[in-house]
């Protein structure tokens, strides 16, 4: 099986921001202000993925 049909997991607010060692509000305030993008379904809580994370705050730092 190749590496290219690896789907890249969800994570929560909280768990992204312990990995990326930013603080939880900071990071809510970023998904809540569109920095960040979400996905959420239905009422379940907002989830990230890692590599759209990492890529907002690089565009976000270039600016």
């Amino acid at each position: 099986m190749s590496d290219n049909n690896v789907v890249e997991p969800f994570v929560t607010i909280k768990e992204a921001s312990s990995r990326f060692r930013i603080h939880y509000r900071t990071l809510l305030r970023a998904v809540n202000d569109g920095i960040v993008p979400y996905h959420q379904i239905g009422k379940s809580p907002k989830l990230i993925r890692l590599s759209e994370l990492y890529a907002a705050m690089e565009h976000h730092a270039a600016q």
